[in-house]
């Protein structure tokens, strides 16, 4: 069986909390998954310069 190699999320209310903040369990988990070659996306009705400032805070690089 192969194992996980992406990882789709919505933003809204999936993976930012109310306040529109990442919670730290959710940077670090994200973060260990980035670390085990998984590929990490963004489904989201919000435009693409909305989307920068959580790549910031996740550390993640734009392909």
């Amino acid at each position: 069986m192969t194992g996980i190699r992406l990882i789709i999320t919505d933003l809204d209310n999936t993976l930012l909390r109310r306040d529109k903040t990442v919670s730290d369990r959710t940077v670090g988990v994200l973060k260990r998954c980035r670390e085990s070659g998984i590929v990490l996306a963004f489904a989201t009705a919000r435009p693409k310069r909305a989307v920068f400032q959580y790549l910031d805070i996740l550390e993640l690089i734009v392909d």
